[in-house]
């Protein structure tokens, strides 16, 4: 392994820490706070709260243009080429583009909220709900690509600090708001104030402190800001759309339940979507670190290289993801019971199936997406993104109407899958990139095997659901730490790898 190579991974194997840390602690506040909500709005008010963030969320999506994914990109590789004042130049351009944009989509949001109120979510009385929640999206903005801009600058532990602020204050005000007696609106308040604190504190981090020397490089900015702007709208605009039609899809498919289905299974969804945030806590890291990872490698001169770390990093993601994943789907039941209450009665068979997607991971799919974007190939992502979109926009209201919320977590799975199995051919296509069998078949067998004491246990079992979910999560983890090295999943020669990878 080249020299070069064994930097790269040391750098992502750092940031990654960093930001799991980060991640892992802002999901685990996020979730404690989102049961407060659950619990005391109840699945009604949950889901008219579930509602209310779909218009602001829509419009968000509009302001990205893939400037986010270029401030990863570019800093990260000027730098690496000794360009210091030109990556500071390209923060500072996306910065000031951001926040007018967010500012412009805001007022938007808020002057039109009952407009949306009526005609997209199918309830003319969320038109106040609607217009606080559009409060959030100019903080969400900042919020967002201040933590890219640190990503990018190396600065993962900023990031995982934004993370923590942002969830920190959410997580406390609105419950605290709900009790002191706003109800829905205080939810909302607090998702708003939640963005608002941490975009702030992203912006002091940036101007002040150890990076106040990236406030003033030298040179007129203002000359350059056009040119930096084109750079990046022409990385990212791809991407732009693929994030757009990612986030239009995660929207859409609520508005198409606002139409379809009753605000209580619309709450019984949003649960089990945040239950979700489990399996997120692993896959976030492994996603955004290794996108400035493969910013750093040359496809043409480095392909066997380029080749070598995909498929490790593909491997290392589903030895996490993929067991993870098994569990939760047989515990689905007691972890529902446990964190949100027997209120939330159809929850448990929407997280079962909401996980299913997941154990795609050990198909390429999240890392997938960081090497078409880490390469600067954006327009394969979208071409994904695109075949996502196909199957999911048809399927989505005739699935549902017919089946309810089940009918769309089915449209989840396929167009999930039809979008995997395109980014496959077009990686082994354009970098003769292929599909390990052996090695990921190993992971799923042994994930697999380790579940089946786990259903006889809670087949069996005469506990509550606290102390099946205790036991399973011990039993399964048992199981699996025992079987994997029997199967052989991870081999010596794989140790030694990672002793390089960790080597000073």
């Amino acid at each position: 392994m080249s020299n070069k190579l064994k930097q790269i991974a040391k750098d992502s194997a750092k940031g990654g820490f960093y930001l799991f840390l980060g991640d892992a602690s802002s999901k685990a506040i996020l979730a404690v706070g989102s049961i407060l909500i659950a619990r005391l709005l109840k699945p009604e008010g949950y889901g008219l709260y579930t509602l209310a963030l779909v218009v602001p969320a829509l419009l968000s999506s509009f302001i990205t243009f893939g400037i986010g994914q270029a401030l990863i990109r570019f800093p990260a590789k000027l730098r690496a080429e000794g360009k210091d004042e030109a990556a500071v130049r390209i923060l500072r351009s996306g910065l000031t583009f951001r926040l007018l944009i967010g500012a412009a989509m805001s007022a938007v949001g808020f002057l039109f909220s009952d407009f949306f109120a009526t005609y997209v979510l199918n309830r003319p009385d969320m038109g106040f709900y609607v217009k606080l929640a559009s409060l959030a999206i100019l903080f969400q903005a900042v919020f967002g690509l201040m933590y890219k801009i640190f990503v990018g600058l190396d600065r993962m532990e900023r990031s995982a600090l934004l993370k923590a602020v942002m969830s920190a204050t959410k997580s406390f005000s609105a419950p605290l708001l709900i009790v002191l007696g706003f109800g829905v609106a205080g939810a909302v308040l607090g998702h708003v104030l939640g963005y608002m604190v941490a975009g702030v504190v992203g912006l002091l981090l940036f101007f002040i402190g150890p990076y106040k020397t990236l406030r003033s490089p030298s040179g007129n900015h203002d000359n350059h800001f056009l040119g930096d702007l084109k750079l990046m709208l022409s990385y990212g605009f791809p991407l732009y759309i693929s994030s757009l039609l990612s986030i239009f899809l995660s929207q859409y498919k609520l508005i198409i339940l606002a139409f379809c289905v009753s605000n209580f299974e619309i709450g019984n969804f949003n649960v089990a979507t945040n239950l979700i945030t489990l399996l997120n806590i692993l896959i976030f890291p492994i996603s955004i670190t290794l996108f400035p990872a493969f910013s750093k490698l040359d496809p043409v001169v480095e392909r066997a290289e380029l080749r070598s770390f995909f498929n490790y990093s593909v491997k290392y993601a589903s030895l996490f993801v993929v067991p993870a994943s098994v569990a939760v789907m047989a515990l689905s039941k007691d972890i529902v019971n446990v964190v949100y209450g027997p209120a939330y009665k159809l929850a448990s068979l929407f997280l079962l199936l909401c996980v299913v997607p997941f154990l795609f991971i050990g198909l390429y799919s999240r890392v997938l997406q960081s090497l078409f974007n880490g390469l600067g190939e954006t327009k394969l992502t979208l071409k994904t993104s695109l075949i996502n979109l196909a199957a999911f926009i048809p399927l989505a209201p005739l699935l549902t109407q017919l089946y309810g919320v089940l009918g769309m977590i089915f449209t989840l799975t396929i167009s999930n899958l039809s979008s995997v199995i395109y980014g496959l051919f077009l990686a082994r296509q354009r970098f003769g990139i292929f599909f390990n069998h052996v090695s990921l078949l190993k992971i799923y067998i042994a994930s697999s095997l380790s579940a089946l004491p786990l259903l006889l246990f809670l087949h069996l079992s005469p506990f509550g659901s606290l102390l099946n979910l205790a036991f399973g999560v011990a039993l399964f983890l048992s199981a699996y730490l025992t079987l994997a090295p029997v199967l052989r999943v991870v081999k010596t020669h794989d140790i030694k790898i990672v002793v390089r990878f960790n080597d000073p």
